[in-house]
């Protein structure tokens, strides 16, 4: 019953919201810091930057890399695909997935240097197209690996267009 509510919310999204997408089409940069947590030893500050192609398929479908540096000397160099859902003119619903290369350092082991990335996000819009937006992530490797610890980050970022 949980999947068929997850599954009518997001079909309920893609048909009702905006399919045109942007009002300027444009690619994005968007530079963010935030909040990570990957247990009780390792937690603190995090960096984003990501830069959002100007090229979308299906109206909806947008690629995107990211570079994530979660904690002190550790990073994380991703791409993959991001949908951009407008529920009204200047709110937008984004959900992406990236597969990348996790750099320990000296934060936390995620046991392997594959890891994927999921995040749900939302942004607002101006007019103009700078965005404000709000992200919530996680790390994991899909047990992949015998280790599977993850980690997640909570992300405040500003998107210029270019």
């Amino acid at each position: 019953m949980k999947h068929l509510t997850l599954f009518s919310l997001f079909i309920s999204l893609v048909f009702f919201s905006n399919l045109e997408g942007s009002p300027i089409p444009a690619a994005h940069l968007t530079l963010g810091g935030g909040y990570n947590q990957a247990g009780c030893h390792h937690s603190g500050g995090v960096f984003q930057a990501e830069y959002l192609f100007y090229r979308r398929y299906f109206r909806l479908i947008r690629p995107q890399v990211a570079i994530v540096s979660p904690e002190l000397r550790s990073l994380f160099i991703g791409g993959g695909l991001g949908v951009e859902l407008y529920l009204s003119r200047h709110l937008i619903f984004i959900p992406s997935f990236f597969p990348g290369l996790y750099i320990r350092g000296s934060g936390k082991d995620l046991g392997c240097p594959l890891e994927f990335r999921s995040t749900l996000g939302f942004a607002y819009e101006w007019g103009w197209g700078f965005r404000l937006s709000f992200q919530y992530s996680h790390f994991s490797n899909g047990s992949i690996s015998h280790k599977n610890p993850g980690l997640n980050t909570a992300i405040l970022s500003l998107g210029f267009p270019l």
